[in-house]
């Protein structure tokens, strides 16, 4: 097993954002007026014996607990493993394109979409698609990750061939009318369309909900926690007994503290 794990070695140094890294490794060594050698060791063994990237370290803080401690985290290899069996690649497709996953979802998804093919086929289609959006529009890469390739845009006087040349121009396939979300998300955060993200397990013909989370924009049209290598956004779990934000909100970068006001509207996270 342990053998296995140096496999994951070239994919990791490719891969590590080593600019947030090294930013860690300095903000936790001053923090814990510890030694860069202390803190490496511990990288290299979480590396060996729980497959973990070189950001697990310090995205679970592990430096904070005792070592039998470590091994209670799913870190990134476990996790891509984990992956592989509970969502085999050949099914992802229906995770990875949005348009697979509307037309599969079209009773569930509440707002109204088009493929750039249909807009450039269907003109009339496209013009009554575009008044009934109103001013804004959101054109998506349909297999875009991590909220890569999405952009909010004006309508340019509702003309089909304006929008089908941005998003041509853009290498935008997918347009969507602009979602209103909920008054006390738009007074805490406007910029974004703020999501609940959950995490479910499929066992024994049920589905269980592990957790679930508001993520925040700010000043972001995305609310993705990795823009800006995970310093931008963050996220704010939700007590699923009570369906409220019981407690700070907290960055991706682990360096950053946990958020009690938005950054900008100053609403408070937590209630």
């Amino acid at each position: 097993m342990v053998i296995r794990r140096f496999v994951y070695l070239p994919y990791y140094v490719f891969k590590t954002n080593w600019k947030l890294f090294f930013k860690y490794l300095q903000t936790i060594k001053k923090e814990k007026n510890t030694s860069y050698l202390m803190l490496l060791r511990g990288v290299l063994y979480t590396m060996i014996k729980l497959n973990a990237s070189p950001l697990d370290y310090f995205s679970f803080r592990m430096f904070d607990l005792p070592r039998e401690k470590w091994f209670d985290y799913p870190c990134t290899g476990f996790m891509y493993e984990y992956q592989l069996k509970m969502n085999p690649p050949e099914k992802r497709i229906l995770l990875k394109d949005k348009k697979v996953f509307l037309e599969e979802f079209k009773d569930f998804s509440g707002r109204q979409w088009a493929t750039l093919e249909t807009l450039k086929k269907d003109r009339k289609y496209a013009t009554a698609f575009l008044q009934q959006a109103g001013k804004r529009l959101v054109v998506k890469n349909a297999t875009g990750q991590a909220g890569k390739q999405v952009d909010v845009i004006d309508i340019p006087a509702n003309i089909p061939d304006a929008v089908i040349t941005l998003m041509e121009k853009g290498h935008f396939d997918l347009a969507e009318h602009y979602v209103e979300q909920h008054d006390e998300l738009m007074r805490m955060s406007p910029s974004a369309l703020n999501t609940v993200r959950m995490v479910t397990q499929y066992a024994a013909g049920d589905v269980v909900i592990l957790l679930a989370f508001l993520r925040i924009s700010v000043n972001s049209e995305v609310d993705n926690l990795s823009v800006g290598s995970y310093g931008v956004n963050f996220g704010a779990s939700i007590n699923l007994e009570k369906g409220i934000i019981d407690r700070p909100g907290s960055y991706l970068d682990s360096s950053k503290p946990d958020v009690h006001f938005h950054p900008v509207t100053q609403v408070p996270i937590v209630g």
